[in-house]
């Protein structure tokens, strides 16, 4: 799914609750034996089976973390006591497993996540508006939701695009119009004339008449 959540960073204050909340919920979801779900898909191979398992630390484990190869299926998994440099937080997971961060001041919080790479997408969870902006406006992402996750990208006349190392550019409607296309720039001079200061020897004269015309230029972009 695009720009589905790949770890979730919580208040330590309210970090057991949201476990609990999510366990509940996979039941809801999945059953109790998420195996025999009709809707819980499974690794598109076992590349990818041995690559989302190695990610997953038994000792880390709080819900779920058992897999079967011969099915390709990996049970929905939470991994609590992450720390950044874990190897689940070292790639994007792409698969059932959901890495849960703690925090303990939200500055603090910020200034971390602006000094790791750009994400596709911010998902911010909270009845504070104020926060909300607060986040959105510091931390520099492709784009972002505040109480819910990937409904932005559904909207095929909003651009969508990442940000650094999340991707360059942004798609749909006319947005991906100008992604994907080229404007090439072409200037055609006449032969009958020539800039003559271009040529060595340079005066200061030639100079003098190359910042005029660009300054001429920039005034004019600039107005």
């Amino acid at each position: 799914m695009p720009a589905s959540p790949d770890h979730v960073y919580v208040h330590e204050d309210i970090k057991d609750a949201l476990v609990g909340e999510i366990r509940k919920n996979i039941v809801s979801i999945y059953g109790k034996d998420p195996r025999q779900s009709p809707v819980l898909p499974r690794m598109i191979n076992e590349k990818h089976f041995d690559r989302v398992i190695s990610l997953i630390n038994p000792e880390k484990v709080v819900i779920g973390g058992q897999g079967d190869k011969s099915d390709l299926y990996i049970e929905p998994t939470v991994l609590d006591q992450v720390t950044p440099i874990d190897h689940v937080m070292q790639e994007e997971v792409f698969g059932p497993v959901m890495p849960i961060l703690t925090y303990r001041n939200l500055d603090q919080l910020i200034e971390t996540l602006k000094s790791q790479p750009s994400p596709l997408v911010l998902y911010i969870f909270t009845r504070n508006v104020r926060k909300a902006k607060k986040i959105m406006k510091e931390v520099p992402s492709g784009g972002g939701m505040i109480n819910d996750v990937v409904l932005h990208f559904i909207n095929m006349n909003s651009p969508f695009g990442g940000l650094g190392e999340s991707g360059m550019g942004s798609y749909h409607g006319k947005a991906g119009f100008d992604t994907f296309s080229h404007y090439k720039t072409v200037l055609t001079k006449p032969t009958w004339f020539d800039v003559f200061f271009k040529y060595p020897p340079y005066r200061k004269f030639y100079l003098r008449i190359m910042r005029s015309v660009l300054g001429r230029s920039l005034r004019n972009f600039w107005h």
